[in-house]
């Protein structure tokens, strides 16, 4: 048993509960290709600063001398004098000579630097983005710009690289068009942490005494999404719990730590910072307001928003526990800048549905939108009487004239509810109607769809065969009461926290009694690049086979 804590949400942190990420790799690896400079761009306490410290330690000291300068306590008065502080601090750092302090230009600075010693000298730069405010931003980036193209000039700069960490786009770096763009970088991605990751983070509970349930990490993940910041904070309240006396830590103390952090987020600088941060920018919060209402946003404004740290881009809230931190009435609630305050709603006036409407005679309360296909919009609702999450599907405005259309909408509804499988999304509700809105409710699975977690590289290879494997067990269970799903893609299987795939969105399933009824027979039916040969020639031909060949 040990009472050494090995959490630490706040500041850099080299601990033996270290997760190590693939960008720890990838940062060595351009350090020693030596060909970009590299930068990590991620959201505030993401781990940049953690990395960087992590990286100087690891690298040999007899190749590589290392300085590491957070530009965030540097009083920025004037270009002069910001660079006086940075070269003083680069100085201080990593054990340099201060007698090239004296020197005019920081290139001559740093040429009598790298003059004095056969190392490469490696700068890391936190904080980068506090520069953006700075009337002489341009000019500092283009000197850093400078450093690396004087390397075809003089060879002695070949052992200078810069290595950048911040929130900011490498292109808000140098935005002057008159200016050269900051384009001699290469960006070092910066994941969250993946459930299995989480696995062996939260395996360090051990140590405390306490047994550890098995379901712990993936009800972390939940309210997580992986951030570090929040996993570290949590862990570190359930390290407190184990060591005061609990003998087995279960999924409920995280149910429990996580209502106190809520109730605690207003005192919490992390969440105050970034609830100023968005309610301060109106361009930001537009954006955010748009993406909450299930709009389209271009990726200029996806990605400010990640880099904020409210979103991942595809969904307005990063993860649960900011959802709950920043929407509804509370201090801290994003949501009420974004629309009406209301009571109980049941549509907005434009009788487009909105967050804050509910549907159900007020059981449910619509929060954000989540998704939406050819058929609906899918919500992420909460239950107003047990709080609970759900996913209510909202048949499309345009459609919800036509018979055909919502007889189709909620035969896919009836087909996911007759299911009764593990890897199917379980329906709670299949058929809904109020104010002219035609719906039905699933349970709520938070994670990403398989589409986002091949693209954002978050799934390692050897998960997807299991995958794969346990999508095919689902269609079997389907096939055996004659239903073929006819849309099985990517985007239609969900990842939960855990990694467990679950299918869903049955809008063009193949029943028993199509032959019966008024559904065509013929024209294709599906995503197109998933769907077997046949398929796209007459629907009717949807068959087992054809439903695996995707």
């Amino acid at each position: 048993m040990s009472t050494e804590i090995p959490y630490r949400a706040a500041g850099t942190f080299d601990g033996r509960s270290y997760v190590v990420r693939d960008a720890d790799h990838d940062l060595l690896l351009e350090i020693e290709r030596n060909q970009r400079f590299p930068y990590i761009v991620a959201p505030r306490q993401s781990g940049k600063s953690s990395l960087l410290i992590r990286t100087i330690k690891t690298l040999d000291p007899e190749e590589y001398t290392c300085a590491f300068i957070d530009i965030a306590p540097i009083v920025i008065e004037s270009y002069r004098e910001f660079w006086d502080e940075f070269l003083l601090g680069v100085a201080k750092s990593g054990k340099l000579s201060r007698d090239p302090l004296r020197r005019q230009d920081p290139e001559d600075t740093f040429r009598a630097w790298l003059e004095q010693q056969d190392t490469r000298l490696v700068v890391m730069v936190d904080e980068i983005d506090v520069l953006l405010a700075a009337t002489f931003k341009e000019q500092f980036f283009s000197k850093i710009r400078t450093f690396f193209n004087n390397r075809a000039i003089d060879k002695t700069f070949s052992r200078l690289q810069f290595v950048l960490a911040g929130s900011a786009r490498p292109s808000t770096l140098i935005s002057d068009p008159k200016r050269s763009p900051f384009n001699v970088g290469i960006e070092v991605e910066l994941e969250e942490l993946s459930p299995d990751q989480l696995v062996a983070l939260t395996a360090h509970l051990r140590s405390s005494g306490a047994r550890v349930s098995p379901e712990l990490p993936a009800r972390i993940f939940h309210f997580t999404g992986g951030s570090v910041y929040l996993c570290q904070l949590i862990l570190e309240h359930l390290w407190s719990v184990a060591i005061h006396g609990k003998s087995v830590i279960a999924p409920d103390d995280v149910d429990g730590i996580v209502d106190s952090i809520i109730e605690h987020a207003p005192r919490n600088v992390h969440f105050e910072n970034l609830y100023r941060l968005l309610s301060g920018n109106r361009e930001l919060l537009d954006s955010f307001r748009r993406l909450l209402d299930g709009e389209e946003i271009d990726d200029g404004a996806r990605l400010e928003l990640r880099l904020a740290g409210i979103s991942n881009g595809l969904r307005p809230f990063r993860n649960e526990l900011y959802r709950r931190v920043f929407s509804g009435d509370g201090r801290l609630s994003l949501t009420r800048h974004t629309r009406p305050r209301a009571g109980s709603r049941k549509s907005s006036d434009n009788g487009q549905l909105k967050p804050g409407d509910t549907l159900g005679g007020g059981t449910y309360r619509l929060m954000q939108k989540i998704g939406q296909g050819g058929f609906g919009a899918v919500w992420m609702a909460l239950g107003q009487r047990d709080r609970r999450s759900v996913a209510i599907k909202v048949l499309h405005a345009h459609l919800a004239e036509d018979k055909k259309r919502r007889a189709r909408f909620f035969r896919g509804a009836r087909a996911m509810a007759q299911l009764d499988h593990p890897s199917i999304v379980h329906v709670i509700e299949p058929h809904g109607e109020e104010g002219g809105n035609y719906y039905f409710v699933m349970e709520y699975v938070e994670g990403y769809d398989f589409r986002d977690a091949v693209r954002r590289h978050f799934l390692p290879e050897d998960k997807v065969l299991p995958i794969i494997q346990q999508v095919g067990r689902a269609l079997a269970h389907a096939h055996d009461r004659g239903l073929i799903h006819r849309d099985v893609k990517p985007s239609n299987i969900l990842l939960d926290a855990s990694g467990e795939p679950r299918l869903t969105d049955f809008d063009l399933v193949r029943m028993p009694d199509s032959a019966t009824t008024n559904e065509t027979q013929t024209g294709a039916v599906g995503s197109f690049i998933y769907t077997a040969p046949e398929v796209t020639r007459e629907a009717k031909e949807a068959d087992a086979a054809a439903a695996l060949i995707a």
